[in-house]
């Protein structure tokens, strides 16, 4: 989602999958027309089918995670500034994506912590304390985001801050900029 965090009115969004994204962004797409905020997203009443969905539509989810941003819940650091602030003494740039994936595909950058998000709570400790801010990332963002609020939550860490775009943006434009 795209939004002024000051007024959580929704400018835009982008979205990647398979089935039933165009759904998700016909929605956005009209919320926008209707001059929605990320708090009536978060509150729509969408169809949904038991067998193949849940309660809460993606859509629904994002307009959560956007009213976290809007509310200071979550703080963001965009994918820009991510090779300035890594460079910081005493930032952790912490990774939760599985260890599999970061084999695979390679680390977001030099020198971050790998905790994946499932082992988060049993490994938090493994963080260092002394870090004036942590950055999170994940492949696309929403396992990010559950791993601030764990981290925030702990009552360990004071500045936590979601790699906006994640992984996928920082790799893909990241190293031209």
């Amino acid at each position: 989602l795209i939004f002024p965090p000051e007024t959580g009115k929704i400018w835009g969004a982008q979205a990647v999958g398979e089935d039933g994204v165009e759904k998700r962004i016909d929605v956005i797409s009209t919320a926008i027309q209707g001059n929605l905020t990320v708090h009536d997203l978060a509150e729509l009443e969408l169809c949904y089918a038991p067998p193949v969905g849940s309660a809460k539509d993606p859509v629904n989810i994002a307009g959560m995670a956007a009213q976290n941003v809007v509310e200071g819940i979550v703080e963001q650091l965009d994918w820009k500034d991510l090779k300035k602030v890594a460079a910081e003494p005493d930032v952790v740039v912490l990774d939760v994506r599985n260890t599999g994936e970061v084999a695979k595909i390679g680390e977001l950058i030099p020198g971050a912590m790998n905790i994946p998000l499932n082992d988060l709570r049993s490994k938090i400790d493994e963080i260092p304390a002394s870090a004036s801010r942590i950055v999170v990332s994940c492949m696309s963002g929403q396992r990010a985001y559950y791993a601030c609020r764990i981290l925030k939550q702990s009552g360990k860490f004071d500045k936590v801050l979601n790699l906006s775009g994640a992984y996928k943006t920082f790799c893909e434009v990241g190293h031209r900029v």
